[in-house]
């Protein structure tokens, strides 16, 4: 009827069944994402950034279904549901331990050996660097990495760059008032300064500092989140050993 605002869509994260995961520093709620038949070709962790609220927080909602087409598998924490491991309480230690065990946790749901790779936003981006060189550090190195206006990791962010070895995709949007987009500058000139290390940029015009927005606004970047675990799992392998 004329006169009615149309209201905002749900994320499809919010379809997912709500699981509990038991982790070192509590309980974390949890969706997974599962492809249909046996074959799961990787598994992506999405980490959200430091709002509470649903849309923020499921806003990584809008890659799950591309990936779900290609065979893989997503796990989306809701770190907000865990005191100890929640942005708020500023404990990077205790929202590690907390990834780490939600990451097992989803392994275990997966056949084989399956290739993992991390999305990070925001403060999620931040986490996501962490963790990713965490699990290089345990021998458990990730097969990449997606970084998505990310903040800035707790220590020397180049210190945890320089002998990352995942191939990296980095994005940003050029109306991003939140972390502005000058950012990247300094950011991409770290990753790229890996000898031999695959660091690809997808830079928009517009979407703000919400990923869903970029990707919906920006179609190519929207293949690029969406076919990123085939490339690294695929040609860009090589580049991560």
């Amino acid at each position: 009827m004329a006169g009615e605002v149309a209201q905002p869509q749900p994320s499809p994260a919010q379809a997912l069944e709500v699981q509990y995961v038991d982790t070192p520093v509590g309980q974390v709620e949890v969706r997974l994402s599962m492809p249909a038949g046996e074959w799961v070709s990787a598994l992506v962790l999405l980490i959200h950034g430091m709002s509470p609220e649903p849309d923020i927080r499921d806003e990584w909602g809008c890659v799950l279904e591309a990936l779900r087409k290609r065979k893989v598998a997503a796990v989306l924490p809701n770190l907000h549901s865990c005191e100890r491991a929640k942005p708020s309480a500023g404990c990077v230690a205790d929202t590690q331990a907390a990834l780490e065990a939600v990451l097992a946790w989803a392994l275990e749901k997966t056949p084989g050996q399956t290739p993992v790779v991390i999305y990070g936003k925001s403060w999620g981006g931040g986490r996501a660097l962490e963790l990713c060189k965490q699990l290089q550090q345990n021998g458990q190195a990730a097969a990449g990495l997606c970084l998505a206006c990310p903040a800035p990791p707790q220590g020397s962010r180049s210190e945890l760059i320089s002998d990352l070895r995942a191939p990296v995709l980095l994005t940003w949007a050029k109306d991003d008032s939140v972390l502005p987009y000058d950012g990247h500058e300094s950011w991409l000139q770290e990753l790229r300064a890996r000898q031999g290390r695959a660091t690809i940029f997808a830079s928009v015009e517009a979407g703000g500092h919400r990923i869903d927005k970029m990707a919906g606004l920006d179609d190519g970047l929207a293949s690029k989140l969406a076919d990123w675990p085939d490339l690294v799992t695929g040609p860009l392998s090589k580049m991560a050993q």
